[in-house]
């Protein structure tokens, strides 16, 4: 009897796993050696001056190394489908097992690995065959990328995309990780957290729930101890050169960056809200759509300069989307917040480059008028172009909203869901 053809393409997958870790590991290790054979020549790269064993063993803890933290974004992302799935019905996060919410049947722990249980079980419950929303491994894969990416982009390398400080001369697995640079390690997990809150947010609101208020307390309580503890981790100052009074007290200067980004993550989240209301494909859906507590995260974590570009980049990713649904047929409701967790991860990729190259007419230490001005200009401009009713399809103009939204106030959050909108009623917490 044939495996099945999900069994296949497992195996097919592990064999391409294993053949690129063969061909990284060894195979150029061997190709380098015999090239410094046949061509001997002096290098300035660490890598090409050791032996093969040396460059076997170097190579092999950068393949696990990266493996390992993309089981660690998986992990982390398996959870965020439990925070999704439980915090909007009030059950707890930690008191309850994980069970299939069909038959009620607590999930094993060998089919509860993130990513790989979806293909192994088929996509369906072991007990009872139900089926497994797709939704998961993708949660799943996409904060496994997001933790691989960032270790890649920021971690081990020296903190290149990192603004203000100096990248670190050393560089990789060894001078990062096993030599560890506390720092760099500090700054890696804090954004993390502020990225996965903002993700699982995003869920929570395409789902057509609200975000409780104690959770975003939590989560925002949270992100504001770690830099009042450690000032290091907000990498912008509020502003250079600092007043003596916040320069002699770094946890001073830390909690006015806070206080700054948070009050400046209300007015430009109560703009994103205002400018998405002709974008949404429902209305039902846009009540619940709401991006401030994602702004105000992200102005207390990566400081207020990072928001204005942050919210740059979301309005000309909502435009877009906008812009392609014209042509597309009608879909899933993306939230504000998902396109505002896109915007903020494009922009701590290019973070250094846009302080350092774009200073004098974009946010950065020591912005003045004009570089405040531009940004300012920019979420006004296509805050307007992207309320307007022809970048999406004919929809429910905003009075139309405005006129749910007191209804939903008066009748309470059960209104949404008489709507329809009910988010997924039949699917696993794994």
């Amino acid at each position: 009897m044939s495996p099945p053809p999900h069994q296949k393409r497992l195996h097919l997958a592990w064999l391409a796993l294993a053949l690129g870790l063969i061909v990284y590991m060894i195979v150029l290790p061997a190709v380098d050696a015999a090239r410094k054979r046949l061509q001997p020549q002096p290098s300035m790269r660490v890598l090409e001056d050791m032996s093969f064993a040396e460059q076997v063993r170097v190579r092999s803890a950068e393949a696990f190394t990266a493996v390992w933290f993309f089981a660690l974004g998986g992990t982390i992302g398996s959870f965020l489908n439990v925070v999704v799935y439980r915090l909007p019905r009030r059950q707890s996060l930690v008191l309850q097992r994980s069970h299939c919410p069909v038959c009620g049947g607590q999930i094993a722990g060998r089919d509860n690995l993130p990513i790989l249980s979806y293909f192994l079980l088929g996509g369906r419950c072991r007990m009872c065959r139900a089926p497994i929303p797709l939704r998961y491994p993708l949660v799943e894969l996409t904060i496994a990328t997001l933790f691989l990416l960032l270790y890649f982009v920021q971690l081990i390398s020296g903190g290149a995309n990192l603004p203000v400080r100096e990248p670190n001369h050393y560089r990789g697995v060894v001078w990062i990780i096993f030599y560890t640079k506390w720092d760099l390690v500090g700054l890696y997990l804090y954004h993390c957290y502020v990225f996965c809150v903002l993700f699982s947010w995003a869920l929570i609101q395409g789902d057509g729930h609200r975000v409780p208020r104690r959770s975003q307390l939590v989560a925002l309580t949270i992100g504001i101890i770690p830099p009042l503890v450690w000032p290091h981790l907000l990498l912008v100052p509020l502003h250079q050169p600092l007043p003596a009074t916040l320069a002699a007290n770094p946890r001073l200067a830390a909690l006015a960056a806070i206080g700054t980004g948070c009050i400046g993550g209300l007015v430009v989240g109560g703009w994103l809200r205002w400018s998405r209301s002709r974008l949404s494909f429902k209305a039902e859906t846009a009540v619940t759509d709401d991006p401030t507590v994602g702004c105000v995260l992200l102005g207390a974590g990566l400081g207020w300069q990072a928001l204005l570009s942050i919210a740059v980049f979301t309005l000309v990713l909502k435009c877009l989307v906008a812009f392609v649904s014209r042509w597309t047929p009608r879909g899933r409701h993306i939230p504000i917040l998902g396109v505002l967790f896109a915007g903020a991860v494009l922009h701590q990729i290019f973070w250094r480059t846009g302080v350092h190259h774009a200073g004098p007419w974009w946010p950065g230490p020591g912005t003045g008028i004009v570089p405040l001005l531009v940004p300012v200009g920019c979420l006004v401009l296509l805050g307007m172009l992207a309320r307007r009713r022809w970048w999406s399809k004919p929809g429910v103009l905003a009075k139309d909203i405005d006129g749910i939204e007191g209804s939903i106030a008066t009748e309470g959050v059960d209104r949404v869901h008489s709507m329809g909108i009910t988010g997924f009623d039949r699917r696993d917490e794994c």
